[in-house]
């Protein structure tokens, strides 16, 4: 009798018998005998089983040689052993198995059918759904890191012993995703175990710092005013030389004076806006915490937005290479990056800010928020209303009623910090100001923008050394700068498009004084 075989190489090289239909090798098992590999011409070489079912001997396939291998096939023979030993029939078993996987819950399955849930169902903090970008982000995390390698999983061989070094292993390479996955696995586990998929969730008790997880560094980077003076010049030079598309320079310069958020920016309607009143309504579809937010558009803002030219049948102010479409948000992010020199996509034309610090669409919001507090003097709370950042409800209807005209006088106050340091410098009296806007008026800037500028800085100007002397509240100042806006907005209205400057300057003369006296009147 020949001896059983114990190699797989071996096995797999048997060849048909060409005088028989088939026969069939002993190989070596767990429990001494009853494993064959049986070879026919038609089939090919297969593990066969023997084993005493109901007191009769009964051969079993188990599987192909040439895929199954040898330890494999010795694993499945032990296992058919000991359910025959127990008076169990192998075949019943296995194909109960084979149908229970059928049905059984895979990883991405389960992702697919948590995601859709998740999607709908408003958070306990917020009683808000998530936004469509949140949702969009958790399914873009889960192709790029989980989907391959966890996937095909079923959800009932998950362990803590398959997750926990998955998630070790990605933390090594991209800590702070790594955070972001368990607590989507967790998540999702959890959902499992409500819908009794599983007992238990493997993830329970898993902590970020477990796993080498990072929330990530917050950031810190913001521009200072003559940074943004400089990336402002920048946007305008390279607009005249066709370089960039004066919808993503004009974006890029509201983000810089409205501190919104980039995709506010780039999905802004002219539905929203109200530029009579100088109002940008966003409503809560559109925010990040779910919540309208109104923005006040300060004089030069307005003047961005007029400057666009409003396509018929496009509600999007923005609008993308299609018809009725915005641009889209990382539109913004490549504009940026082909002018820091950081962009993937080829240009023949240099960076024209290779040299300066690295910044991002949301550095620009930080920048905002950094200027209403070091140069107009904006207080946290006010700050935290202007970035529409969440709040309990009762303290955010307070703030919100409270602080409206404070919001207002920063955001104008930021615009005139941005486009008065563009005229020159900001420690210039409003004397130099004026020779320096009419230098500009003959460059680049219109007759009807210098004019503006001579105004606005003027009678800020004045007014700020009035209110010093005074030495009053900051309620007080704020009525103040209300009517001095007030009646700017009437000099705005009797300003001609050809004017000289001698007559704004007697006619700035007779405003301030008409100005003083509506002060003194309070």
């Amino acid at each position: 009798m020949a001896k059983a075989l114990n190699n797989q190489d071996l096995i797999r090289k048997l060849k048909p018998n060409p005088l028989k239909p088939f026969y069939r090798r002993a190989v070596h098992s767990h429990v001494g005998s009853g494993l064959y590999v049986k070879v026919t011409a038609a089939a090919g070489r297969k593990y066969v089983a023997r084993y005493i079912i109901k007191g009769k001997p009964v051969d079993v396939t188990i599987g192909n040689a040439m895929s199954m291998t040898l330890q494999e096939a010795k694993d499945k023979h032990l296992e058919g052993y000991n359910l025959a030993a127990d008076g169990l029939d192998p075949r019943l078993s296995w194909q109960a198995r084979i149908k229970s996987n059928e049905q059984a819950t895979t990883m991405q399955s389960l992702f697919d059918e948590w995601l859709q849930f998740y999607g709908a169902t408003p958070s306990q903090r917020s009683k808000r759904i998530p936004a469509p970008k949140t949702v969009r982000e958790h399914q873009a995390r889960w192709n790029r890191y989980c989907k391959a390698e966890l996937g095909p999983l079923l959800v009932r061989d998950v362990n803590r012993q398959i997750l926990v070094p998955f998630l070790r292993k990605l933390a090594t390479t991209v800590p702070v995703e790594a955070r972001h996955q368990l607590n989507v696995l967790r998540a999702m586990l959890s959902y499992a175990e409500d819908c009794q998929l599983i007992d238990d969730n493997a993830l329970r008790g898993v902590t970020s710092g477990k796993i080498g997880g990072s929330a990530g560094a917050i950031g810190k980077r913001f521009l200072t005013v003559p940074e943004i003076v400089r990336v402002w010049q920048t946007l305008e030079t390279q607009e005249e030389a066709g370089l960039l598309g004066k919808h993503l320079s004009t974006a890029i310069k509201i983000l810089i004076l409205t501190g919104a958020r980039r995709d506010e920016v780039a999905g802004m309607r002219w539905q929203e806006l109200d530029l009579q009143s100088g109002t940008w309504e966003i409503n809560s579809e559109r925010t990040k915490n779910r919540r309208p937010h109104t923005v006040y558009l300060a004089p030069e803002t307005i003047q961005l937005l007029q400057n666009l030219e409003m396509f018929e049948g496009n509600d999007f102010v923005f609008s993308g290479q299609g018809r009725g479409t915005a641009i889209h948000p990382d539109s913004i992010n490549t504009a940026i990056a082909r002018l820091l020199g950081s962009s993937t996509s080829r240009t023949t034309h240099p960076a024209p800010l290779q040299d300066f610090e690295p910044f991002s669409p949301h550095d620009l919001r930080r920048s905002a928020s950094t200027g209403w507090s070091q140069r107009c003097g904006a207080t946290r709370d006010v700050i935290e209303s202007m970035l529409n950042h969440s709040k309990p409800r009762l303290e955010e209807t307070y703030n919100k009623n409270r602080h409206q005209e404070e919001q207002k006088l920063i955001w104008h106050e930021w615009a005139y910090v941005v486009t008065t340091a563009l005229l020159g410098s900001n420690s210039e009296s409003p004397e130099s100001i004026a020779p320096r806007a009419a230098e500009l008026a003959g460059q680049k800037m219109t007759p009807y923008s210098a004019a503006h500028s001579i105004v606005m800085a003027t009678l800020v100007n004045a007014l700020s050394a009035w209110l010093k002397e005074q030495n009053i509240s900051k309620a007080e100042a704020a009525r103040v700068l209300g009517i001095s806006a007030q009646r700017l907005g009437q000099i705005e209205k009797g300003l001609s498009k050809s004017f000289t400057f001698e007559s704004l300057s007697n006619m700035l003369a007779r405003v301030g004084k008409e100005v003083i006296v509506s002060i003194r009147d309070i």
